[in-house]
């Protein structure tokens, strides 16, 4: 993670980035706004994130988000007068730098429990999957049907026999 708050801190750290000349150029114009609109402000940062850094944003919600080639441009407003942080996050394949994490065990069987209560309601009518071809030709087993439809903490309770309500369980 690279701070900005100078002209001069931009001129040190700008060659040493693999920006874009694009996003070089917007870095600039925005430190030359902080630097010239907001003489001697200690608040005013420019961050630019490495695709690994954890970054926790200010307390505010973001008053502009803009994608510049490869990267994520978000403005925090953090002060009555103005003053702000302004980030720029790498992008993975279009999306922003925010990893997404499928290896958590209780929410892969909460999203297969919302899989499974979806396809009794829509496609068997209430009947349970189990009892069907389909899960003899998936290769389910009375086990792992038993596991992943207890094992959802909401599940236990079978009085959210609806779907809209058993489709309220909530994963990350």
């Amino acid at each position: 993670m690279k701070v900005i708050t100078t002209m001069q801190e931009a001129l040190q750290e700008l060659p040493n980035t693999n920006l874009t000349p694009n996003v070089v150029k917007d870095v600039l114009l925005n430190t030359y706004l902080f630097e010239t609109e907001f003489k001697g402000s200690t608040i005013n940062q420019i961050i630019i994130l490495d695709k690994d850094d954890n970054y926790v944003p200010p307390n505010t919600t973001p008053e502009i988000e803009e994608d510049i080639d490869n990267y994520h441009k978000t403005l925090y407003i953090v002060s009555d007068t103005g003053e702000g942080v302004l980030t720029y996050s790498e992008q993975i394949r279009g999306m922003a730098s925010t990893p997404i994490v499928l290896d958590d065990n209780q929410r892969i069987i909460t999203l297969l429990h919302n899989a499974i209560s979806y396809i009794e309601d829509t496609m068997l009518n209430g009947d349970k999957l189990i009892n069907t071809k389909i899960a003899n030709e998936l290769g389910i087993t009375n086990e792992e049907y038993e596991h992943l439809m207890s094992e959802c903490p909401e599940s236990a309770d079978d009085s959210t026999s609806n779907l809209a309500e058993r489709r309220k369980i909530t994963t990350k």
